[in-house]
């Protein structure tokens, strides 16, 4: 069974806008700008959230809870913050 042209204009409507604080958040990562995208997501709550969830796990086993945004996002670096937030995104882009 086909689907039809009408069918996926209708599907990809339902799929939300993306905030401009995850856009912009990522564009920092891809520039490798990691305080900027710090700096980006802390306005983001849910995000900062994820984020300081990671962070504060056993994985990186600090002592104390890790709770400013710019030193998150230094001890994932780069790459493991790009992860993230691009899983976030997903999240967020599903259609309801």
């Amino acid at each position: 069974m086909l689907i039809t042209k009408d069918e996926i204009i209708e599907k990809l409507d339902l799929i939300p806008p993306m905030p401009e604080t995850v856009k912009n958040t990522i564009n920092y990562l891809k520039a490798g700008e990691l305080q900027k995208a710090a700096d980006m997501a802390d306005n983001d709550i849910v995000l900062k959230q994820k984020i300081s969830k990671i962070v504060n796990s056993a994985y990186f086993g600090f002592s104390r809870e890790v709770t400013q945004t710019r030193q998150m996002f230094s001890v994932m670096g780069v790459e493991m913050a790009k992860s993230v937030v691009l899983s976030y995104m997903v999240e967020l882009l599903k259609p309801k």
